[in-house]
């Protein structure tokens, strides 16, 4: 069971939840009485929902009924605030035809664990999107459900007490028996040694979770970052598949000059020129007319099959090794490079800033060699450097561009 505080309100997170059929409230009533491990429960039909609320009084209300839209399916994860540890956590939220899922209703400490959650719940209930409130979004959209809903729905939404007599209760008449037992300054110096002990253990429990999280977000940083660089294609590999595609390209075609060709890994764009003989109903490979210029035509082909890299952040050199190996390379080749480090990424998690574990820059080397694009294999087995990712090879103006990026520690 998790607290969830909202412009105080109180919501709870964390219900059973099970078909109601046709029985009635009174019959949903008596059978949640009979569950001595719950105390409170949700009359929301086609289902209801049962929960340990832990003794909490006043107005709680149940939040997956809330944001369930009649006769719609859903999967989603919002991320909310643990009103009682005051840490993020990630609640997956399932309903499929306006009927909330038995297996949803889950917080989770880790997004990764909520996302896995997620994808299985999408899976089961055959739904095919997923959707994402953040730290902001979440709160606002319950916000707004809240304040759209009638009277009724708001008392219905509430968690009623489902026992007069909880285990808690009973052992409280136990114990007051058994004080009246002793005697009065005896019964007061045992509760208060009782409080004591239980607030300390308490305020011990919350400090180790709390500097266990922060060990682990210190130990792993790399996992708040974004990381897409360690799957991308390798330079040698861009090089290899590249480079052959473009110099397949046509210099002419129907009257037109190839002007420029790149490549960005996915397609190949060319710029066509006119000539005296261009044949504008026939412009070369379904190209368009450029709109600001008629003496230009853009056409794109997709390319595909570069097999995706396997890096890891031990796999990187530092700045100053990363950047004397690319100057190294670029002057063995002839090659006019460019270098621009980005500043290294900060990030808030978990009311600390975590410093990411490696730095990009942007590459640029103009002016490559005509015999470095003809000997190009030779070329991809001399580029090793680890962190270094092509993203673009161009020809425009008889000259050759390569542009990618640089990842250092």
């Amino acid at each position: 069971m998790r607290r969830i505080r909202i412009h105080n309100q109180t919501f709870l997170v964390g219900f059973k939840w099970e078909q109601a059929g046709w029985r009635s409230h009174r019959e949903i009533l008596q059978e949640a009485r009979g569950r001595l491990e719950y105390d409170r429960y949700v009359f929301a039909p086609p289902v209801w929902g049962s929960i340990d609320a832990q003794g909490q009084k006043g107005k709680l209300y149940a939040l997956a009924p809330l944001l369930v839209k009649p006769e719609e399916s859903q999967v989603a994860i919002y991320a909310l605030s643990d009103a009682d540890s005051q840490q993020s956590i990630w609640w997956v939220l399932a309903y499929k035809n306006g009927a909330i899922s038995a297996r949803s209703d889950r917080a989770f400490e880790k997004e990764q664990e909520a996302e896995l959650f997620a994808e299985s719940l999408k899976d089961t209930l055959g739904i095919e999107t997923l959707e994402h409130y953040d730290l902001n979004s979440a709160p606002e959209a319950i916000w707004d459900a809240f304040t759209h809903a009638d009277k009724a729905l708001r008392r219905s939404l509430q968690a009623r007490v489902s026992r007069d007599v909880t285990p808690a209760r009973v052992m409280a008449i136990v114990v007051g028996v058994i004080l009246l037992m002793a005697s009065i300054f005896g019964v007061n110096a045992l509760l208060d040694y009782q409080d004591k002990r239980s607030r300390m253990a308490s305020r011990m429990s919350y400090q180790q979770r709390q500097e266990q999280r922060v060990r682990e977000i210190e130990a792993n940083p790399e996992k708040h970052f974004p990381a897409a660089w360690m799957s991308a294609p390798s330079a040698s590999e861009f090089i290899t598949k590249a480079i052959p595609e473009l110099l397949n390209q046509p210099l002419v075609a129907n009257g037109w000059r190839m002007k420029s060709a790149s490549c960005n890994g996915k397609s190949i764009s060319l710029v066509w020129e006119a000539t005296p003989f261009a044949e504008y109903n026939q412009l070369p490979f379904h190209a368009v007319l450029d709109a600001k210029n008629t003496a230009l035509a853009r056409s794109s082909a997709p390319f595909s099959g570069l097999e995706p890299g396997r890096r890891t952040q031990k796999d990187l050199l530092s700045v100053e090794k990363a950047t004397l190996a690319l100057y190294s390379l670029t002057q063995h080749f002839g090659m006019d490079p460019k270098l621009t480090f980005r500043k290294r990424q900060v990030r808030p998690v978990e009311k600390r800033k975590i410093e990411c574990p490696w730095v990009s820059a942007v590459v640029e080397l103009k002016n490559v060699p005509a015999y470095i694009i003809n000997d190009h294999e030779a070329f991809a087995k001399a580029v090793t450097i680890p962190g270094l990712i092509l993203n673009q090879i161009s020809y425009s103006n008889e000259k050759w561009t390569l542009k990618g990026e640089l990842y250092a520690r």
